[in-house]
């Protein structure tokens, strides 16, 4: 898929903001209850801030979480999206599995998706 200076920025910027998540999931020390959020933002004055969904979860082991911007959500259904994140699958084939549908329509927006599954404590 070809990507666009937009694409790349915003792509980066999902990476940095998922960063202490990262290092918090390595780490095993999550704040109880696990907060997720859905917030749009840009750097340009004309993009106005959106109001978050946030939603509150105990993760367990065997959670699989989905981050993803609506260049998914849009072009995908939810049902597609269920089925492909609940077959079997390491987080980054699973990534894969749920843009194929997306760029397989076009991928008329950017798409962007991160897989986390949660994983028991090793202390």
């Amino acid at each position: 898929m070809a990507g666009s200076a937009d694409g790349k920025a915003a792509s980066e910027a999902v990476i940095e903001a998922l960063k202490p998540l990262e290092a918090a999931l390595r780490s095993g020390n999550l704040p109880n209850p696990t907060r997720s959020g859905r917030c749009c933002c840009g750097p340009s004055p004309a993009m106005a801030p959106a109001e978050p969904d946030v939603s509150l979860h105990d993760p367990r082991a065997g959670d699989r979480y989905l981050l993803c911007s609506d260049g998914l959500t849009t072009v995908v259904g939810a049902g597609a999206i269920r089925n492909s994140l609940s077959a079997p699958g390491d987080p980054e084939q699973v990534v894969d599995r749920v843009i194929d549908p997306a760029n397989q329509a076009g991928g008329p927006d950017n798409i962007a998706c991160v897989v986390a599954d949660v994983i028991e404590s090793r202390s």
